[in-house]
């Protein structure tokens, strides 16, 4: 959907279908997760293996780092974390369209790209974990955490409803952008939140193969956990490809 303005730029030709074909719109949808579809409706796919490539990239950051990912939330505040995850998240998502606007967005640009959005979600993911229990009482976490799943299927239900609606009306261009933008205000609203959330001292702080190899274990050896993360793990792998 993104028609470059020069149709014979050879940096642009062939990939109109495939900004067409990402519906990355979410609107604040919790998970984060970008559809890759094929923006006509009713054809089989002509860039499926640019379709996969940029799955791929999405998810690439996950399999490479995820470990990374959680000791580095035990040994920071997560605030700073989720806030600057959401202002990167704003800034590659206004990239998009200002790098196609001067024909600069080729395939390996928008891989790069996406595999940014990848890394800034996997940090926010794990540091949305761990926020929640430093910012809610114990006695009221289960509330908590059904207020959240509530309003995270509010998201996935409405969100690409409401992402075709900005597509269709304003353009891929400025439908991006106005995702870049609620990730914008959900960095702002997240910011103004006050907790107390001290960092680990520096003292307790292992290194981080120790932390590594202590989370594996862990995970791992636990009776419910491990299944779920063996679970958690094979399900991504499709829904990259």
């Amino acid at each position: 959907m993104l028609r470059s303005r020069n149709a014979t730029s050879r940096r642009s030709r062939g990939l109109p279908p495939v900004l067409g074909g990402i519906d990355h719109l979410d609107l604040r949808d919790p998970h984060h997760r970008p559809r890759l579809a094929d923006p006509r409706r009713g054809h089989p796919a002509r860039h499926a293996t640019e379709l996969g490539l940029l799955n791929a990239a999405r998810w690439i950051p996950y399999l490479l780092f995820g470990l990374l990912a959680g000791v580095v939330v035990d040994r920071y505040r997560c605030k700073p974390m989720l806030v600057g995850a959401d202002l990167g998240r704003a800034v590659l998502l206004c990239a998009i369209p200002a790098l196609h606007a001067v024909s600069l967005l080729d395939l390996p640009a928008l891989a790069l790209l996406v595999a940014a959005m990848g890394l800034a979600s996997l940090f926010f993911d794990a540091a949305d974990q761990a926020f929640l229990p430093r910012l809610v009482p114990t006695g009221l976490l289960t509330s908590a955490n059904a207020r959240l799943e509530q309003s995270d299927a509010v998201a996935q239900t409405t969100g690409p409803v409401l992402a075709t609606a900005l597509i269709k009306v304003l353009g891929a261009p400025l439908a991006i952008l106005v995702d870049a933008a609620s990730y914008l205000i959900s960095g702002v609203l997240l910011a103004s939140i006050r907790v107390q959330e001290p960092a680990a001292p520096r003292a307790a702080r292992r290194s981080l193969l120790t932390g590594l190899r202590e989370g594996m274990s862990w995970v791992y050896r636990h009776r419910m956990l491990a299944p779920m993360a063996l679970s958690g793990t094979s399900g991504s792998c499709p829904t990259a490809c």
